[in-house]
This record gives C-alpha cells, structure tokens and sequence, in this order.
C-alpha cells in the first residue's frame, strides 16, 4: 500500500513540474543562454561550428525549438554528434526518411518499429533496443523546430 501511495505521489508531482515548465516557458521565463554550453565537436574531436539558431513564426505562433529542445530532448540527445542514451542530433534531418517518418518517429517510435520500418528497427537495434520516449502532444511545426535547431549543430 506504500509503495502505491508513493507512486502515486511520485506521478503527481513530475507532472506538477511538467506544468510549471510548460507555463515558464510560455512567458518566457526560462534563459537558457545563461547556463553553460560545450562546443560541439565531430567523430574526430574537431570543434564543429555552431550556426544561428533563430525560433520560427508559424501561423503567427513563435516556436522555439531550441527551448523545446532542452525541456524534452536533452536527457537523451545531444545537439552535437555527441552520442548519449539516443544518438547526437547534428545533421539529423539528412539521416532520417523523407515525409511524415519523423513526426511517427516523435510521437510513437515504438509503432513504426513494430510496423517493420528498416530505419526505425536500425536505430532501435543501434541503440541497445532503448525505446525513446512518446511525445504526442508534439505538433508537426515543433517537432520541425526542434530538428532545425538539432541538426544545425548547437
């Protein structure tokens, strides 16, 4: 019975704190310019120059996916090629499949692996048969934001 209480609370709280980040966020009361950031390198060790990451307006809307980068990519990618839990998102966008395989990936990797799809099963299996984490509620044009900013290099 403790150990249902205890999840339950553990459940409640995180997402508290999903909510509170979420609304920061959207006042733009998060800097993330102010922590400190390493320089990106490639496979041999070589600094990789950072491009200019400026957020997109979309339907009048900014979207910056630099932010919604850290807030729900960094404790598995990298925006280098850095290698951690998930692969460094450097260059992503001219290693992934064209069309929608991105926005199926994001929000249920799990589904276009089971579907069969060789890229998807690739880095399934490249990657110690971790399955990334679900984000639903993602839309095209953020998920779109957060790979521009990624594949740039940060």
């Amino acid at each position: 019975m403790k150990n249902v209480l205890l999840l339950g609370m553990l459940l409640l709280f995180s997402g508290c704190l999903k909510n509170q980040w979420e609304e920061r966020l959207e006042n733009g009361d998060v800097d993330f310019d102010s922590q400190t950031e390493t320089t990106p390198t490639n496979t041999s060790g070589s600094p990789v120059s950072k491009s200019t990451y400026t957020p997109a307006v979309v339907d009048g809307k900014t979207i910056d996916g630099k932010a919604l980068f850290k807030v729900n990519c960094t404790s598995c990618h990298s925006a280098s090629t850095k290698r951690t839990t998930g692969p460094g998102l450097q260059g992503v966008l001219s290693r992934i499949p064209g069309g929608d395989w991105k926005y199926n990936w994001v929000r249920n990797s799990t589904k276009l692996i089971e579907s069969g799809d060789a890229y998807a099963n690739k880095i399934f299996n490249d990657y110690n048969k971790s399955i990334m984490t679900p984000f639903p509620a993602l839309s095209n044009a953020e998920i779109d934001e957060i790979l521009r900013y990624a594949d740039g290099g940060q």
